[in-house]
């Protein structure tokens, strides 16, 4: 069996996961690693093995020097689309870059980078990590092979405070169950935040999905991080969120003559999400996020992707189409109507996430 030669761009929280995802597949091997801040690839290098001469501060040079099959974008989003493009232009030509979400900062920024991933033949995947849940596919099979709710009708997700950052992984998953694009959305209470010296969005609003299906986003900031599915058969409630101190229960509720029943959930939801979710890199602890099986889930995905053994699950396209959908709720508030998909090209370029002008700093 050959071994895949893997490279991370960012040493940061998030990339320890990618670290040890690649550690713990089989096929792969990190090989290389860059960061600007020479403290964290120091402490990288050393957790993970990697020679002192492959160890960069400067991302250009490791696509100069080594011998690339995946390469990790690890790094914070405002950088997704420099990083991105540069390797794709590259003369590294990698196999498959896996960019952390959400792919850009704007729609048209993720449509480029998607263009040029194809134009230079390199799989881009989007970690939006819960297409590599066995509990979410698990869920898929039983919603379209099994029909466990019959007809679906409506889907509700609270995801809380801020929705232009963990919103993205909560809609993207949306649009994997349901099978399904987004035609059109209105915005409802969605107003400026201010989080980690950015401005971004949070608020709700509801989205006309293709197949009939109508999906809400509960501007409820308290709201608990959860999916609601409603169908013709029954109703199911599902975690969205991977913290340990969140309520991470399955619920599922039968139709009948007198109405909708409680039972208990089908087999294997509980069981395969509490494997996804358990644990961190034991090489970084709490320096890493939770959930580490779905990075190795997603580790093995992207080697058999690059032997061209499978589909992609999470492409740039349905990344962008995502953050259309979201970007599109702040644009529907700001215009005070209804935003077909595809956005406008005016549209494309409305950053979700932006530096703080001077005069909002007290306001915010």
């Amino acid at each position: 069996m050959t071994t895949d030669t893997a490279c991370l761009i960012g040493c940061g929280r998030i990339g320890h996961n990618h670290a040890e995802s690649y550690a713990s597949t089989d096929g792969v091997e990190l090989t290389a690693i860059a960061d600007i801040n020479a403290e964290r690839l120091a402490a990288m290098g050393e957790l993970h093995d990697v020679p002192q001469g492959r160890r960069y501060r400067d991302y250009t040079a490791l696509l100069d020097a080594e011998d690339v099959d995946i390469i990790s974008v690890a790094t914070p989003c405002s950088a997704h689309y420099n990083q991105v493009m540069t390797i794709a232009t590259s003369a590294s030509e990698p196999a498959v870059i896996w960019c952390e979400k959400p792919i850009a900062t704007t729609v048209r920024e993720g449509q480029q980078m998607v263009a040029a991933c194809e134009q230079s033949g390199a799989e881009l995947v989007i970690n939006h990590s819960r297409r590599f849940s066995y509990a979410y596919e698990a869920l898929y099979d039983l919603l379209w092979d099994r029909q466990l709710l019959g007809d679906l009708r409506s889907v509700r997700l609270t995801a809380g405070p801020e929705f232009l950052n963990m919103g993205t992984h909560y809609l993207d998953l949306l649009l994997y169950l349901l099978d399904t694009t987004i035609d059109d959305v209105r915005g409802g209470c969605v107003e400026a935040v201010a989080v980690d010296e950015t401005v971004r969005y949070s608020g709700g609003g509801i989205l006309s999905m293709a197949n009939g299906v109508t999906g809400y986003l509960d501007p409820f900031g308290e709201a608990p991080k959860r999916l609601y599915i409603e169908g013709t058969k029954g109703r199911l409630s599902a975690p969205l969120s991977i913290a340990a101190d969140v309520d991470q229960e399955w619920y599922y509720w039968q139709t009948g003559e007198n109405g909708q029943r409680p039972k208990t959930p089908p087999e294997p939801l509980t069981e395969l999400w509490e494997e996804d979710i358990t644990g961190t890199p034991p090489t970084a602890g709490t320096a890493a996020v939770p959930a580490q099986p779905l990075f190795n889930n997603a580790a093995g995905h992207i080697v058999d992707l690059a032997a061209g053994n499978r589909e992609n699950a999470a492409p740039g396209t349905r990344a962008v189409h995502g953050l259309a959908g979201l970007v599109g709720l702040v644009v529907s508030e700001w215009t005070g109507s209804r935003i077909r998909l595809p956005l406008a090209h005016p549209f494309r370029g409305v950053p979700w996430s932006h530096e703080i002008p001077d005069y909002l700093q007290t306001e915010l």
